[in-house]
């Protein structure tokens, strides 16, 4: 999924999602080798141990990765990757976790980070996914059966059990609650700004009327 750079024709990647401009601070950070597998996982387990996070969320992580790649372009490199990662992981354990989640608890893993950073990391990434967090359960399952499938023919134990009936429609009331929060928040910003660029109203209030 990682590439060594951005391809003919590919989107560039924004300021916010570079390394370069933004060092996650950890002593990690490559700029130019595509991760390895060992690199990826070491990342992930930063994270998800770091904040004590389910397993869930991470299959809910990797579809908001895929979805940000198909609608904004960007592909992931090794200067972009981890922010991209980390912005999916954020929403992800916000959607799931029965506990709350608060961006401040990611700045004791990353010492660069300060909350502005990582709001504006989430701003960003609901942004790029249109504000379309929402996760029905067959999708989860799609991602679930993949990863697992790919577990198996690496031989690496996959603990996790699929999403039970009742798990399936918590993700689907909490990820749609999400989203519903998160566009009345989207539209009374707006609402509240009188400096916006026109494009970005407009913009804003068709995606509003479609959904």
């Amino acid at each position: 999924m990682v590439q060594q750079r951005q391809g003919e024709g590919e989107k560039l990647p924004t300021d916010i999602w570079s390394e370069t401009a933004h060092p996650l601070g950890d002593g990690r950070t490559n700029l130019v080798e595509i991760p390895s597998t060992d690199e990826i996982l070491f990342f992930l387990e930063t994270v998800w141990d770091g904040q004590a996070l389910s397993a869930e969320s991470a299959v809910m992580c990797l579809a908001y990765i895929d979805r940000f790649v198909a609608l904004t372009g960007i592909v992931l490199i090794p200067a972009n990757w981890r922010r991209i990662t980390l912005a999916a992981a954020i929403l992800a354990s916000k959607v799931w976790e029965d506990l709350a989640v608060w961006n401040a608890d990611f700045l004791a893993l990353f010492p660069c980070l300060k909350v502005t950073d990582l709001n504006r990391l989430e701003r960003e990434m609901l942004m790029a996914l249109e504000f379309v967090v929402g996760l029905k359960a067959s999708i989860y399952a799609k991602y679930y059966f993949d990863l697992r499938t790919l577990s198996e023919k690496s031989d690496i134990n996959f603990p996790l059990d699929p999403l039970t009936i009742e798990q399936g429609k918590k993700l689907e009331h909490k990820s749609q609650g999400l989203e519903d929060e998160e566009r009345q928040e989207r539209f009374k910003a707006v609402a509240r700004s009188k400096s916006l660029d026109p494009v970005v109203l407009a913009s804003y209030m068709q995606h509003k009327e479609k959904g």
